[in-house]
């Protein structure tokens, strides 16, 4: 049964609002505050001062914890509010708390930023979490969706509910039988049934795939998005890893790429591959038959995040290097070529999973880059060894931008562009994704403040000279 949309009114927000920030709370407030939450949570709450202490100190954490990883509201990634917190633990309607970043502006998250937006909601003291959680999926029906998907001859209740998305929540949702038996899905808003649509088409090629389902909810029309969850081993962490780097992987990094390509997915970027018994699986698959594709395509790389990139482990050993661009571009070709073979049945996938988002369209998209592939992969081999040439300049930056932010980190935050790629490019292998964009001359600023605070000038000339060297070799590769 779905549950029923609850908010609460103006003047009672205000209320609790002012409740909870006031300095020397009354037994009054207590009571107040408790009992909203008794009412919208549907809790029981014995102990109402030790409720609103916890209550209290989880919230001003959060506000406390997330401020200095903030930036002002003309920058485009805000700090959070007590009334942004509460709307999101009583707004049945609010499904995911997401962080409050402008879109379409080059605005850039860190992990940082995903684990304390994260962390707040799986933290939340007992019993909130679930009383929290559960009611806006139940919005959806969610029960009965993975029911329908598993064709569970019997009722399943839900395990345990916990935020496992990046920007906003995405629900990881482990559900049992009445047997015992637990199974986990990943729930996310999606508008368009596009990860649906890849998973079926892995399945056509005989790829390795996974369960996913996209629903339109009658009531709200929202999109909703259930698939299988794969584990929480990203190509990420295969790429900060010192293993070897495996045949299958190469084959398959390969093969998403001329995949991805043909199809025109977008957000290709490591954290969008998982990893599981051995093969390379897709998700968050929001952006199909973008006109523009190729341009990102060459945005990401340059920023060292895509398929490509991962011929980077072997760029000190030129040879083996050469060998492995080779075979890459081997199997995007090849790729392409079964693709091609397969046409007529990816037209007819095409046209019955879009048939009312113009779906003509989109054939003609796949059609155009299947019918010339030697010119194609050719075209895509010079613009990835292009934006990958970008990328070992980019590398070199946004090192000198990591010592400066440990070095100077006063300085570094004064420019809060460059304070935001200190902390996106922490600990990962991206590297100034979409500088470009910026009106301000974020590669210049990184390297005059080298100058003042970690190297001579003559030393900087000649690194970039040297990496000149490297991408005008790598250019003779095209």
């Amino acid at each position: 049964m779905k549950a029923h949309a609850r908010t609460l009114d103006p003047a009672t927000f205000i209320e609790l609002k002012r409740c909870l920030e006031t300095p020397a709370p009354a037994q009054t407030e207590f009571e107040f505050v408790c009992g909203i939450f008794e009412e919208y949570v549907e809790i029981p709450i014995a102990a109402p001062e030790t409720f609103y202490a916890q209550l209290r100190e989880n919230l001003q954490k959060m506000i406390d914890e997330f401020g200095p990883y903030a930036f002002s509201a003309d920058f485009g990634l805000e700090k959070y509010h007590l009334s942004d917190l509460l709307t999101f633990l009583l707004d049945t309607t609010q499904f995911a708390f997401s962080l409050k970043k402008r879109k379409g502006h080059g605005i850039l998250y860190a992990f940082s930023h995903v684990m304390l937006r994260r962390n707040w909601i799986n933290t939340l003291p007992d019993p909130l979490l679930p009383n929290i959680l559960i009611p806006k999926l139940e919005r959806f029906g969610i029960l009965n969706k993975i029911q329908s998907i598993i064709k569970s001859p019997e009722p399943l209740h839900y395990n345990r509910v916990e935020d496992i998305g990046m920007g906003h929540s995405v629900y990881l949702t482990t559900i049992t039988s009445r047997q015992g038996q637990e199974q986990s899905f990943v729930v996310k808003q999606e508008s368009l049934p596009n990860q649906e649509f890849y998973t079926n088409l892995l399945t056509m090629l005989k790829w390795p795939t996974f369960i996913s389902r996209h629903f339109v909810d009658s009531a709200t029309g929202c999109g909703i998005e259930i698939s299988t969850y794969l584990g929480n081993k990203s190509l990420k962490e295969a790429y900060n890893s010192e293993s070897d780097f495996p045949n299958w992987l190469e084959t398959e990094l390969a093969q998403h790429a001329a995949l991805g390509g043909a199809f025109g997915r977008g957000d290709r970027h490591f954290e969008n591959y998982m990893i599981t018994n051995n093969h390379l699986f897709p998700v968050d698959i929001s952006f199909l038959f973008s006109s523009d594709n190729e341009t990102w395509d060459s945005k990401y790389i340059a920023a060292g995040t895509y398929e490509f990139n991962f011929l980077y482990r072997f760029w000190n050993t030129p040879a083996l290097f050469k060998q492995k661009l080779s075979q890459f571009f081997d199997t995007y070709a090849n790729t392409l070529h079964t693709l091609a073979s397969h046409k007529a049945m990816l037209k007819e996938a095409i046209f019955t999973y879009y048939k009312n988002h113009d779906p003509a369209q989109k054939f003609a998209f796949l059609d155009d880059r299947l019918s010339n592939i030697e010119s194609y992969t050719a075209t895509q081999k010079k613009n990835h060894i292009n934006a990958f040439c970008n990328m070992l300049v980019r590398r070199y930056d946004k090192q000198l931008l990591q010592k400066l932010y440990k070095t100077v980190p006063e300085i570094v935050s004064q420019n809060p562009i460059l304070k935001m790629y200190a902390l996106a490019d922490s600990d990962k292998p991206s590297a100034l994704f979409l500088v470009e964009d910026h009106t301000t001359p974020v590669i210049e600023t990184i390297r005059e403040l080298a100058v003042i605070h970690l190297m001579e000038k003559s030393q900087l000339t000649t690194d970039l000279e040297t990496l000149h060297t490297q991408q005008q070799t790598l250019k003779t590769l095209i």
